[in-house]
């Protein structure tokens, strides 16, 4: 190693160390978001390339991955934490660790190896005791993560936070006319892809995409999971259907793509700057089915007050989606910063949301209508009994049975995705329908 590339490897070393340490603070006492801060970072400090960025951005995100294990951190915890996600062992690695106790020379990388086999070799890099897998997640996470059997709830868990230390590969949504033109790019431009056997316009990527591009020729990034929920809509074309909490629009797109851009889907939500994302994807993409509102309100508004502003009044739909705000947990691999900046009592604060999105949005629909609610969260209070307490209040919903698009099996109108089986999105789905 060249005397310029020590210092510059040197150099990185430090500047990791202080940035994780100063995000370590922001994320658990004030709850800040890791992605939004580094990139407050990079506006900072423009004078780092691609390759510093990466470096840091890995780095950064293995730190909270792994945080469970190591909690303070030294220079140590985080050398062990990017080790536990690396492949090769990056030469930054080694500047940490100089004066430590940990010797240089054995070191691994310990990337391809399973969480309990990294465990053994963190217990031996560390010199430490046993490590539970149960401190990876914040602990009043087992106790509201929905269990399908009360008898495996133990083997749930750790299938659960099995899945939250791997990052999911990146899926698209391939528009249904754009499908020959993308498959024939992806393949010039030697770039491995992956399909879902049942979906044909889910694809993954294996490795790094510019999104950009794939964009440009008729795919938008959307993972799996995601995509199920349009599916479950199944709108027909010709109809109106509402977006309550459309955030960026991917699940408004999708409905436009499977109704031919015929109809009406009103995409609404009470963030300005997200909606602004929306407007440019819709230009991109040239549908014209969908209407953008801004709701009235604030964040910080209880959600009926933000709900009054929406569609007109007597107007209804045939159906309307409810993607509700949640506390997220079924993301937690692609944004592993995320469970160390929420609570038990933010999950209930969600629920208290969610049930009144319920009650408004299912005042919108026909006689006839559905009523699709979803959330990328896997506990069972923003999910299953948040809608077994819609459902005791209104008995003109009932449950309406789906296919699980993943599966082709029926279900009785609640499908639950979790992030091991299919590498996407932990989702629960729920499809009711009123009656005539």
């Amino acid at each position: 190693m060249g005397a310029n590339h020590t210092a510059i490897y040197g150099k990185q070393a430090e500047i990791c160390l202080a940035l994780v340490a100063e995000l370590d603070r922001a994320v658990v006492e004030s709850r800040r978001s890791a992605d939004q801060m580094l990139a407050a970072f990079y506006r900072r400090h423009r004078e780092y390339g691609s390759r510093d960025r990466r470096f840091f951005s890995n780095a950064v995100f293995s730190w909270f991955r792994w945080r469970g294990w190591l909690q303070t951190p030294s220079r140590e915890h985080v050398a062990a934490a990017i080790l536990l996600d690396a492949t090769a062992i990056p030469p930054q690695v080694e500047f940490m660790l100089e004066n430590s106790a940990i010797s240089r020379s054995g070191l691994n990388p310990l990337g391809p190896l399973s969480i309990n086999a990294k465990a053994a070799g963190l217990q031996d890099l560390l010199k430490c005791g046993p490590l539970d897998n149960a401190r990876l997640v914040p602990g009043w996470f087992p106790g509201l993560l929905y269990t399908p059997d009360p008898d495996e709830a133990a083997n749930h868990l750790e299938a659960c936070i099995g899945a939250f230390q791997a990052r999911p590969p990146a899926w698209l949504r391939i528009r249904s006319d754009q499908d020959r033109e993308l498959r024939s790019f992806l393949a010039e431009m030697e770039i491995e892809t992956g399909n879902h056997p049942f979906m044909e316009q889910a694809v993954y990527i294996k490795g790094s995409v510019n999104r950009d591009l794939t964009q440009m020729r008729g795919a938008e990034p959307q993972d799996l999971a995601s995509q199920c929920v349009g599916l479950c809509c199944n709108p027909r074309p010709g109809e109106q259907w509402w977006d309550a909490c459309a955030g960026a629009g991917g699940k408004s797109l999708h409905l436009a793509d499977l109704m031919n851009d015929d109809g009406l889907i009103l995409a609404t939500d009470i963030r300005p700057s997200i909606l602004n994302q929306l407007s440019k994807r819709l230009n991109r993409n040239k549908y014209h089915c969908v209407r953008i509102s801004l709701l009235k309100g604030s964040a910080g508004l209880p959600a009926e007050a933000a709900l009054q502003a929406g569609p007109a009044p007597g107007q209804y739909f045939d159906g309307v989606l409810v993607d509700a705000p949640c506390s997220g947990s079924g993301t937690w691999h692609r944004s592993p910063d995320a469970r160390w900046r929420t609570d038990a009592d933010q999950v209930r604060n969600y629920a208290l949301i969610q049930g009144n999105l319920l009650e408004q949005a299912s005042a919108r629909v026909k006689p006839g209508g559905r009523l699709v609610y979803s959330t990328c969260s896997l506990t069972a209070l923003e999910n299953n009994e948040q809608i077994k307490i819609f459902l005791e209040k209104h008995g003109d919903f009932k449950p309406d049975p789906v296919f699980n698009p993943l599966t082709h099996q029926q279900t009785g109108g609640q499908i639950w995705i979790w992030p091991w089986e299919w590498n996407c999105n932990g989702m629960f789905i729920a499809v009711m329908k009123k009656s005539k």
